[in-house]
């Protein structure tokens, strides 16, 4: 990327021209072909789907999109983050007031709007970013929410057995493996927005394209945002399916 004082043109008041012209600098090695105002309209619509199906009460959940592709280790890297305390209800309207550009360079990172605060949970995104780049993974959606019976199921024994899990969902929905082929992963309860939670959620994380965060909520990843909500759809059905059903012998035997 071109050495650019990124500080210097953002600001609060920032349009979606102005940030769109920035990604779209043919001088930077690593810009991407982003229409971001497509980019929102997405954000929008998808926003509205996890508030109606109640699956983010008040500012719960929160969305981070990677915007550039990386290139020298001391190059920025820009995401698209939810600000602290919006909330996806929102998002149908004025999205951009809802989300915030972040610059990661290195170890370090900076909000691109002075007064602008990333989510809280930013720190457990970012770790979940730097690790997908060191897997090789094209995961640049981490989309996280709180769908009841996701968290449900997780209070549940056999939660601690994601082999037992995914056999289980599986068995609910036949086609869950169609799209989470590489199974899903679990960390243990740790407070929202604690840097022993960020620490988790990459601790034992493979190639899977989802995440619980028990009693918590439910993180999917993926190259494109309707991707990610794809999995959030297909994980949310079993799980459903999987509390009314009866219960197999190895669920009873966990």
């Amino acid at each position: 990327m071109r050495k650019i004082d990124l500080i210097a043109t953002f600001n609060s008041s920032q349009t979606v021209d102005q940030i769109q012209q920035k990604l779209d600098e043919k001088d930077k090695p690593q810009s991407q072909d982003i229409d971001l105002e497509k980019l929102l309209a997405k954000l929008a619509e998808i926003g509205t789907c996890i508030w109606q199906r109640g699956w983010a009460e008040a500012n719960a959940g929160n969305v981070s999109i990677r915007l550039t592709d990386y290139g020298e280790d001391d190059d920025p890297v820009l995401f698209l983050v939810s600000k602290t305390g919006t909330r996806y209800r929102q998002y149908a309207t004025n999205t951009m007031d809802n989300l915030t550009v972040i610059e990661v360079k290195g170890a370090n990172y900076r909000c691109l709007a002075p007064k602008a605060k990333p989510t809280s949970e930013w720190n457990a995104h970012l770790n979940l970013h730097k690790h997908f780049k060191k897997l090789g993974l094209d995961r640049r959606v981490v989309l996280h929410c709180h769908p009841d019976e996701v968290i449900c199921l997780s209070h549940q024994a056999f939660i601690e057995d994601t082999e037992v899990l995914y056999q289980e969902m599986a068995a609910a929905l036949p086609e869950l493996p169609l799209f989470l082929d590489t199974g899903i992963h679990v960390c243990g309860s740790y407070p929202p927005g604690s840097e022993a939670l960020a620490q988790a959620s990459i601790t034992g994380l493979t190639t899977e394209k989802a995440l619980i965060w028990s009693k918590h909520g439910l993180l999917t990843f993926g190259s494109t945002l309707d991707e990610a909500f794809d999995y959030t759809e297909v994980i949310v059905k079993a799980a459903k399916i999987l509390l009314c059903k009866k219960p197999s012998p190895s669920l009873a035997r966990t």
